[in-house]
């Protein structure tokens, strides 16, 4: 069998953003592991609902990542566990990642007012100082 990280890795393979996204989350040490809600095997029947794509046979070779699952459960993570998460998701497909010093209101303002610890995601209202 198959390990997992070598099974994500292989459904990686050839696209050179997602085997990035899928190495962060793997030398991250906490996102890849054997049950992981995101984590798909292809040979599951939520493949073909999910990912688009199915794998039938014996052996499990290829396992894709789910990045809106993973970004849901991670919530409770730290900080920086969410942020390397958040920069794997974009470069798996997911939605584009904000840095700490971007926000939302410097689109309309020219300048952003808000402070560091006060900075959301930019589906969310910008707390001002």
């Amino acid at each position: 069998m198959t390990s997992i990280e070598d099974a994500v890795r292989a459904w990686a393979n050839g696209i050179y953003p997602t085997e990035a996204g899928v190495e962060l989350l793997i030398r991250q040490r906490k996102a890849i592991y054997e049950g992981a809600p995101w984590l798909i095997d292809l040979r599951d029947d939520r493949a073909l609902k999910i990912i688009g794509t199915q794998h039938l046979g014996g052996d499990r070779t290829h396992v894709a990542v789910d990045v809106d699952t993973l970004l849901n459960e991670s919530d409770a993570w730290s900080g920086g566990e969410q942020r390397i998460v958040r920069i794997a998701a974009s470069l798996l497909g997911g939605p584009p990642s904000t840095s700490a010093r971007s926000c939302p209101a410097s689109t309309t303002t020219g300048s952003c007012s808000c402070s560091p610890r006060s900075h959301t995601p930019p589906d969310r209202t910008c707390t001002q100082r």
